[in-house]
């Protein structure tokens, strides 16, 4: 057909020319003595390809435009979406200056678990470490405190701080025990405040104390927890897994009695 017929022209010498091409034209006639003959000749190879080469053609084309896109998966070319700007650890606050975007295509199952815009992410806080360019997946961020919240620390034995397992998101009610002996109780000094930062006091992780930080919606919060970590001993309760609405006992103080009212 059409391949053919190049070939077969680009091999084709002129009357004369000498080699094994004179010779070839010598046996097969002199087509320039003969232009009606020429002529037929290479119409003959300048044959159209058939309506039905164009259509296989056409659906090969398409068959592997629809391959490539369904093995993509792919979303909007060039979707602009958060990442971070440097290395962040956890426990990072993020500011503006922790993000930027970059332009990425992403599968489709992606969806709803990136962010586009990095106001979206301002004040969040991270729970997995990020590398510089890592995309920022809702999985290693968790809400942080709102704007205009107060942060606070308080430096405190394993015991008292859930044995150093705490981590930046979680959420906590801060319990102060007063007096000593049958004297003592305990108050709920602040409920559900948010952690925003946990550091071992002795550098190793699950050390024997912490030092937590706290942030709190209020100043009021802030001294309440700062008074009674002075006057009295602070114990932290992980309340990130409590049903929404439980709340934490208010004050607690032991019967001085037990045994009244029981027959002697």
């Amino acid at each position: 057909m059409g391949g053919t017929a190049v070939a077969d022209l680009g091999a084709w010498r002129a009357p004369g020319s000498g080699g094994a091409g004179g010779a070839a034209a010598g046996r097969g006639g002199d087509v320039s003595a003969d232009p009606a003959r020429a002529a037929r000749t290479l119409g003959r190879r300048r044959r159209r390809p058939s309506g039905r080469a164009v259509l296989g053609g056409l659906l090969v084309a398409v068959s592997a435009v629809g391959i490539f896109l369904a093995a993509g998966g792919r979303g909007t070319p060039g979707q602009p979406y958060v990442v971070a700007a440097r290395s962040l650890p956890p426990g990072t606050l993020l500011r503006a200056s922790d993000l930027v975007t970059a332009r990425l295509d992403l599968p489709r199952g992606f969806d709803g678990r990136v962010f586009a815009d990095t106001a979206a992410l301002e004040g969040a806080v991270t729970v997995a470490p990020l590398a510089a360019g890592d995309l920022v997946q809702a999985s290693s961020v968790v809400a942080g405190a709102a704007p205009g919240s107060y942060e606070l620390s308080l430096a405190l034995d394993g015991d008292r701080a859930v044995d150093g397992r705490l981590a930046p998101g979680d959420r906590v009610a801060v319990v102060a025990t007063y007096g000593t002996g049958d004297g003592a109780y305990s108050l709920t000094v602040v409920e559900r405040a948010l952690v925003v930062g946990v550091d071992s006091l002795d550098g190793s992780l699950g050390g024997a104390g912490s030092t937590v930080t706290l942030a709190l919606p209020a100043a009021a919060d802030g001294v309440a927890v700062a008074h009674a970590a002075r006057a009295g001993e602070v114990t932290l309760l992980r309340a990130t897994a409590a049903p929404a609405g439980d709340r934490a006992t208010p004050s607690y103080r032991p019967d001085p009695n037990p045994a009244a009212g029981s027959a002697p």
